[in-house]
């Protein structure tokens, strides 16, 4: 599996991405990068609306093989489907409570979808865009 399509810097498109949590981003640059085969590292940096900033770093294996958070009760586990798309799922009780969906399309373009689902089985969707800036990532 090549992961070449994801692995870059990409820039927020905040005229198409749609979220439902507060607070709302007015910016986000998402880098990925490949250090393995089946890992990639993952760095969110934003600001939001109210020009507060915060980030993320995190790895996920591609492997598609449950991996436990140290310290936690859940695991992760990410699976590439087709060409052009990775899902990562947060697994608790055996229930999958929230899912990353990344998807390069056929403009070029990252969509990340994230599903995020309560007990009572409510899903609720956020919806980023964005665009690659430089693939070197």
């Amino acid at each position: 599996m090549h992961m070449d399509k994801f692995v870059g810097k990409w820039k927020m498109l905040p005229e198409r991405s749609e979220s439902q949590t507060d607070p709302q981003k007015k910016d986000n640059i998402y880098t990925i990068r490949q250090v393995q085969n089946d890992m990639m590292m993952i760095h969110s940096e934003w600001q939001t609306m109210d020009d507060k900033s915060g980030f993320l770093g995190y790895t996920i294996h591609t492997d598609g093989i449950p991996r436990k958070v140290s310290g936690e009760d859940w695991k992760y586990v990410t699976k590439v489907r087709g060409h052009n798309k990775i899902t990562t799922s947060r697994i608790e009780d055996e229930q999958v409570k929230s899912m990353e969906i990344r998807e390069v399309l056929d403009t070029g373009e990252l969509k990340v979808t994230q599903i995020n689902i309560d007990d009572a089985g409510q899903q609720q969707k956020n919806v980023f865009f964005y665009r690659k800036v430089d693939s070197t990532g």
